[in-house]
């Protein structure tokens, strides 16, 4: 199952020195997340929102503390480490591309417009394919996508403001009948 975790406010920990680590960081920093990134090797971090701390790993009490942990520079011992504490101090952990040590795997995503996210993931398979693939799938996103979009989620609102459900509605239905009106407004302006 693919899921959006909701880091914002949350404290991830980076473990690492490659730039992987750094983008990492980079990236949770812009999700909100409250991000402590342990490199020894580092020595400056331009990047106000994200605490650098030089050492090899975290202390034990910082990981009682995380949310997530990322593990990037693919440390046999600093990995096995973080996964012998995961379930006692309750983290989620990120190994790159150790499968039997990750919690879950990064994937891939693009936000075309602004309330609409894809994400493509290959299990660690191929992240390069993942990114080429979520380019492919971003860019086939149309405007009449984005209108349909904006019309249900607004729909959406509505009732769940009025104290209705819309777990009831048929959204395919829906959305099948605003794709039409669409069509059918498109074909009437062309033959004006």
């Amino acid at each position: 199952m693919i899921v959006s975790l909701q880091l914002s406010g949350q404290k991830v920990l980076v473990v690492g020195s490659s730039k992987e680590a750094a983008t990492r960081a980079q990236s949770l920093a812009d999700e909100g997340a409250a991000v402590v990134h342990y490199s020894p090797r580092m020595q400056f971090q331009s990047d106000r929102r994200i605490q650098l701390v030089q050492k090899e790993r975290p202390p034990i009490r910082a990981l009682f503390s995380a949310r997530v942990v990322i593990a990037t520079d693919r440390d046999p011992k600093i990995n096995s480490w973080l996964f012998r504490w995961k379930s006692v101090c309750g983290f989620l952990l990120n190994t790159l591309d150790e499968k039997e040590t990750c919690d879950f795997y990064h994937m891939s995503t693009r936000t075309p417009h602004r309330g609409i996210t894809l994400a493509v993931s290959t299990s660690g398979g191929s992240p390069s394919f993942a990114k080429s693939l979520a380019n492919r799938l971003a860019s086939s996103v149309t405007a009449s996508d984005v209108l349909v979009f904006e019309h249900i989620a607004q729909m959406r609102q509505t009732m769940i403001e009025n104290g209705q459900s819309p777990l009831h509605c048929d959204w395919l239905e829906i959305e099948q009948k605003l794709r039409s009106q669409l069509e059918e407004i498109k074909l009437s302006q062309k033959a004006s």
